[in-house]
């Protein structure tokens, strides 16, 4: 119930935020003019949508003119050989050009907003929804990205939003383990603006750090060659569509009150300020006078920008006009909670790295226009970087009740409770409080449902049914084991998942660490053992209370709109040393019954 209340909660607020782009009339209630970078984006989007490209013409003006009376302040403009042409990324433009072609470019652009503000609220709450209850999660998620200034930005006409649903999706995508999907996503978020190259830090790295040096480098080329791949191709579009590939360089300028093709005379020669960016930082006094020209900022004394420098480490997060903490609180404190409190994971290591190379590199890159330039509300930039708090979030730790002493032997007759929600779900533990390795963590993506757990599952736990030969082992495998195990009796013949020498590596039926019993193969093994009518009725309230059916095996779980329902995976709760269980799936039931013992 409490998991639905939540969703009813984020679906309440999604809708009060796709409401907003038809009950705003943003040319009345701005006075008909533009702020920030708004007017180059709107004019790339209306151009887009009515005429099919980026190229900047008269009827263009006319056409902003007539909704916009004073004009496309603040637009950018670039000049090829093929003509004017709008120098910004034209992402945003193409993703919104469609709604813009129906609902006009206000509030196709709006609703471009207000989509992608939605997609990362129920993302971000899904992200924390693994780790905590659903109200938290719920919670959380509304304070972390509705609880800032991030809302004000749905009213922007800038691709901010768009950047925060992307690099929420992709970091998402990460830690679903689809890295290709994550490449993907955050290349685009990448083109759009470069300086979140950085946000894939963690996407690159963890690899190193899973697979090893070797392995991981091969891994984490693949995943940098898919991203790369994916912003060469925005630039190659952006060249296609402009002349030029690059759409911050070239001859390029910035325009107020007086614009191309307005009046007889007025020209992109004779108006306009140059805004061009053809270097990466700023230009050093004493070391880069010859790469200053009229189109560029003018070189600057080192001692100046080690100062700035300096005054932007504390300014990045305390100032009072770009100040993350002022603006950006929720974000703030949950990595300062990660730091102070924990738990510490590896993914809030990562997630903190690229927060703190982004605050570096954006101080660096540019010291006067860090926060986003004039008009912004708080650090406008920060924004893209609000989706990696989520993997900073504290929650609640939890810890699994010992299932066995260590060392101990099994008892077979008695499965130990576990109070609470299913915390085995994600970290499974061996009987001897062992985690067991990542690869057994993994949920299965073939959910099932409540009925589906009914006609599936239940039967395999009430009437000592089995799949076909191979998949689940036969009558007198583990369970005979277990059975005899409880009564002091020697176990059956071996069988495809009873306890094996071979299974463990050592002479009479031990594991690893000396303590013997029986328990479900699986490295190696053919099927996993589920108990039959024994444990019927205990079994079955377990499966639908998402506990463990036994001390030997687990059932991963995932919930879906408040059923508890255990997905298609049954794995090994040992972790044996030197491989990691291998999840083996319970393919569609063909199965046939057994006589009854």
């Amino acid at each position: 119930m409490s998991d639905r209340i939540a969703r009813i909660l984020l679906g309440v607020v999604t809708g009060c935020m796709l409401t907003v782009p038809f009950v705003v009339d943003l040319p009345r209630d701005s006075s008909g003019r533009f702020w920030s970078d708004g007017a180059t984006y709107y004019a790339m989007a209306a151009s887009l949508a009515e005429d099919g490209d980026l190229r900047y013409e008269a009827r263009d003006l006319e056409r902003i003119r007539s909704v916009y009376p004073g004009g496309p302040q603040g637009l950018f403009l670039k000049r090829t050989a093929g003509g004017l042409y709008y120098a910004k990324a034209f992402l945003y433009a193409a993703v919104a050009a469609p709604v813009v072609k129906v609902l006009g470019p206000d509030r196709g652009l709006l609703l471009t907003n207000a989509v992608f503000l939605s997609l990362a609220l129920w993302l971000g709450f899904l992200e924390l929804r693994r780790r905590m209850p659903a109200p938290a999660a719920a919670a959380l998620a509304l304070v972390l990205f509705l609880g800032t200034v991030t809302p004000l930005y749905l009213f922007w006409l800038t691709p901010e939003i768009l950047n925060l649903g992307l690099i929420t999706a992709g970091l998402l995508a990460w830690r679903r383990q689809r890295p290709m999907l994550s490449a993907v996503l955050l290349g685009l978020a990448t083109y759009s603006k470069p300086t979140n190259l950085l946000l894939a830090i963690p996407l690159g790295l963890e690899p190193f750090l899973s697979d090893g040096l070797a392995r991981g480098l091969r891994e984490s080329i693949r995943r940098g060659a898919v991203l790369a791949a994916v912003v060469l191709a925005g630039f190659g579009l952006t060249r296609a569509l402009t002349g030029e590939a690059n759409y911050q360089g070239g001859e390029r300028k910035t325009f107020y009150d007086r614009y191309p093709f307005e009046a007889p005379g007025v020209t992109f020669d004779s108006a306009g300020i140059w805004m061009t960016t053809e270097h990466v930082g700023p230009l050093v006094a004493g070391r880069d006078e010859e790469k200053q020209s009229a189109r560029v900022a003018p070189v600057r004394p080192a001692a100046e920008l080690r100062q700035s420098y300096l005054w932007n480490l504390g300014y990045f997060w305390i100032g009072r006009f770009g100040g993350a903490m002022p603006y950006f609180l929720p974000g703030v404190l949950a990595a300062l909670l990660f730091l102070l409190m924990g738990p510490r994971e590896r993914a809030g290591w990562l997630t903190l790295l690229a927060l703190v190379a982004s605050w570096l590199f954006y101080i660096g890159l540019i010291p006067d226009n860090w926060y986003g330039g004039g008009g912004t509300v708080g650090n406008r930039y920060f924004v893209n970087l609000l989706p990696l708090c989520l993997f900073l979030v504290p929650h609640p730790g939890q810890s699994d009740p010992p299932l066995a002493e260590p060392g101990g032997a099994h008892d077979g007759a008695r499965i130990p409770g576990l109070p609470g929600r299913a915390d085995h779900a994600r970290r499974p533990v061996d009987l001897h409080r062992r985690l067991a390795p990542a690869p057994a963590l993994q949920p299965s993506r073939n959910d099932l449902t409540r009925g589906q757990c009914a006609r599936s599952l239940l039967p395999l736990v009430s009437r000592r049914r089995h799949l076909r030969p191979g998949i689940l082992v036969r009558r007198g495998g583990l369970l005979a084991a277990r059975r005899a195990g409880g009564r002091g009796d020697p176990p059956g013949p071996p069988t495809a998942g009873s306890h094996t020498p071979e299974h463990h590596g050592r002479a009479g039926g031990r594991h690893r660490d000396g303590s013997s019993g029986p328990c479900a193969r699986a490295i190696g093994a053919e099927g996993v053992g589920i108990p039959g009518s024994h444990f019927q009725a205990r079994l079955r309230n377990r499966l639908l209370r998402d506990e463990p059916v036994c001390p030997a095996v687990r059932v991963a779980v995932r919930r879906r709109d408040g059923a508890r329902s255990p997905s298609a995976r049954v794995v090994c709760s040992h972790g044996i040393r030197g491989a990691a269980p291998r999840p083996l799936r319970i393919m569609p039931l063909s199965h046939r019954s057994l006589d009854n013992p």
